[in-house]
């Protein structure tokens, strides 16, 4: 059961111009005022520095928004609502008073009640109320995927990448100037943003008019209202929660698309480990409430980033980060200890990022909280170890810590008057504030002295570091700059060699595969017949003989070709019209190799069996066809040759008779 040492009591005045109080501490009435308006009440919740504020019913405070910005000036204290909760039974306000022994169950004044509100929730009785306030999700997105494309590929991608960066920007410029609180989650590309998810803390329709839908054939804009809870009632009787509400935590946490979050107590035991995507601060609240309260919001990288910052805001919490943005061999190692030590399952980076934070910050204050429980350990009186250690950690020294977390038992005498005590208690709570002002102002003369002296250190390195340095002569400097010039284009070379060496062995190492599983045949190139080497194997049953070319010059190419036998001629060029013809004439088909023929790999082609049987195919109908039409264009020729020959005669013939005398 949770019970509270200071607490006020409110409600709603006749008037309807605000409130009734009464501020209690420990049973006790510190002050009774008549009338106050909202803002004196969350003042003087801050000045009494009081643990909760109690209600009859939270929609006394006005509607979901006045409750929020009401919730949200407590800072510290919890608001309570002592008659029940949507999901139990309510019980009116005099039932409430009479079960903690203040009244007979009579209807009560407005002051009546802020005190029986006050008795009741300081006896642990009600639900403490957690606000939490909309949200609105804005996704920006491209609206095709990416396919193997052309030439234009490349060019349309970053055209996209361009278009949703350049919304992005938009959109949180046009959310900036409207002073509207959002978190943003960017996924980046080569070229641009691929997408983006804002967390917008505002209703769906305070955006109209601010940032529209838009679907157009390469982006799309969608806006969806989160649909959560706006109060969450947790009962004070609950043993689990009167846990929770002591306990301090350390949260890291690693924002995104996906989202990581990490909660460790103060002794390093980890509490949860989660992650998901597009998840927001009110998330992230909800899942803490059940735990603790977060004392460090801690980010593996430097600086922080905003949605850590944010959460330390709302949360009144520190924010820790490291020097510099922690190595993933590190947090893999964090993760790996972790997981051994406690059990605990990390199931993606993200989490591991988050666990790794909230490690990190846990070891920077290990040496201070171990100090903190040897000293209360030794201390006669009783202390809150887990206040001192949180106090602590907020920077008060370990001796003030204990002295401020000792229960305190003071000896109160009989009757007092009740403005006294109040303003006695104002006076030690000042001067307990400025007790920590002096401290936290002490701590700060120390960074600066601290800060200076590194101030000196650089600028001596500075000034050291500018006599060493010397303009080179301007000789020197077209040397170098030749020099620099020479080694750049030299670099090029060999990169373009590189390249081209480790394409010649993929197609080696390619070529070597396909031999090996007989799917293609390799056949030496020859610039003679005469230096030609056919493979052992023969493909239908023919010698493969590949030549660059094929000409005249070559002399008897019967008595050439005839130690191969039967031969398959593979060129890359055409042969002339009378080589051709030869070649028929022995029988030797031939074909001019494409480009999709196969592959030369120093000087050895490399082509496919079913393509070569192919060309072999082609180049054999090919000799057949040109070899059955021979002797019918012998005879076409020599037809022709008769009817020239007969025109010729008629014509002369025609000449004479017309030279003959009359």
């Amino acid at each position: 059961m949770i019970k509270y040492s200071k607490v006020i009591g409110i409600d709603r005045h006749p008037s309807g111009k605000g409130f009734s109080a009464v501020i209690m501490r420990d049973g006790e009435v510190l002050l009774r005022r008549e009338l106050m308006s909202p803002d004196e009440v969350t003042k003087a919740a801050l000045d009494f520095e009081v643990d909760a504020v109690a209600v009859d019913n939270i929609y006394e405070i006005g509607d979901e928004g006045e409750i929020r910005r009401f919730a949200g000036k407590l800072l510290k204290a919890e608001l309570v609502q002592v008659t029940g909760s949507p999901k139990e039974v309510f019980l009116p306000l005099s039932a409430v008073g009479k079960r903690i022994g203040f009244s007979d169950g009579e209807k009560l004044n407005p002051l009546k009640s802020a005190e029986a509100c006050a008795r009741a929730a300081a006896a642990g009785i009600g639900f403490a109320v957690k606000v939490y306030g909309p949200e609105t999700r804005i996704t920006i997105s491209r609206k095709r995927r990416y396919g193997p494309g052309g030439m234009s590929s490349e060019r349309y991608r970053r055209s996209v990448e361009g278009a949703v960066q350049s919304l992005v920007e938009g959109v949180k410029s046009a959310l900036e100037s409207k002073g509207i609180e959002f978190d943003l989650a960017i996924k980046k590309g080569a070229h641009g943003v691929v997408g983006a998810s804002f967390t917008v803390y505002s209703p769906r329709n305070q955006l109209f008019g601010i940032v529209r839908q838009i679907r157009t054939s390469s982006v799309n804009v969608k806006i969806t209202p989160l649909y959560t809870k706006s109060f969450e009632y947790m009962p004070l009787l609950e043993e689990s929660r009167r846990e929770a509400v002591k306990r301090y935590l350390i949260v890291g946490v690693d924002p995104g698309m996906v989202t990581g979050v990490a909660v460790m107590d103060l002794n390093g035991r980890v509490l949860r480990l989660m992650s998901g995507r597009g998840m927001t601060r009110g998330q992230i609240a909800r899942s803490l409430a059940s735990l603790g309260r977060a004392l460090v919001f801690a980010s593996d990288v430097s600086p922080p980033p905003d949605m850590v910052t944010k959460l330390a805001a709302v949360h009144s919490a520190m924010v820790f980060s490291p020097d510099r943005p922690m190595r993933t061999s590190e947090k893999s190692e964090i993760a790996g200890i972790l997981s051994d030590e406690q059990g605990i399952v990390v199931e993606d980076a993200h989490q591991r990022d988050s666990l790794a934070a909230a490690f990190k910050a846990f070891s920077s204050f290990r040496n201070k909280l171990e100090q903190c429980a040897s000293h209360a350990r030794a201390s006669s009186d009783q202390v809150d170890l887990e206040e001192v250690k949180a106090l602590v950690i907020r920077g008060i020294s370990i001796s003030d810590a204990i002295s401020r977390s000792r229960s305190p038992n003071p000896v109160r005498p009989a009757a007092k008057k009740a403005r006294a005590s109040g303003e006695r208690e104002r006076i030690r709570i000042l001067e307990s504030k400025f007790e920590d002002l002096r401290t936290e102002r002490d701590a700060l003369i120390e960074k600066i002295r601290q800060l200076s002296s590194r101030i000196e250190e650089l600028e001596d390195e500075m000034r050291l570091t500018r006599l060493e340095y010397r303009q080179p002569r301007a000789l020197e400097s077209y040397e170098l700059e030749r020099r620099i010039k020479s080694l750049l284009d030299e670099t090029t070379r060999l990169r373009a060699e590189v390249d081209s060496l480790k394409s010649e062995r993929q197609r080696l190492r390619s070529a070597i595969c396909t031999i090996a599983e007989g799917r293609s045949i390799p056949v030496r190139r020859a610039r003679r017949i005469a230096e030609a080497v056919p493979p052992p194997e023969e493909v239908g049953g023919r010698a493969l003989i590949y030549l660059e070319s094929i000409s005249p010059a070559e002399g008897d190419l019967e008595s050439a070709f005839k130690p191969f036998g039967n031969v398959f001629l593979i060129l890359d060029d055409q042969p002339s019209a009378g080589v051709q013809s030869r070649l028929w004439e022995l029988g030797v088909p031939f074909a001019v190799r494409g480009k999709n023929d196969g592959f030369v790999v120093d000087e050895t082609l490399v082509i496919e069996r079913e393509s070569l049987e192919k060309m072999i195919r082609e180049g054999c109908s090919a000799m057949e066809g040109g070899m059955k039409s021979r002797p019918d264009r012998i005879r076409a020729l020599f037809e022709e040759y008769k009817k020239e020959r007969m025109k010729e005669t008629l014509r002369r013939g025609s000449l004479s008779s017309q030279e003959l005398p009359l």
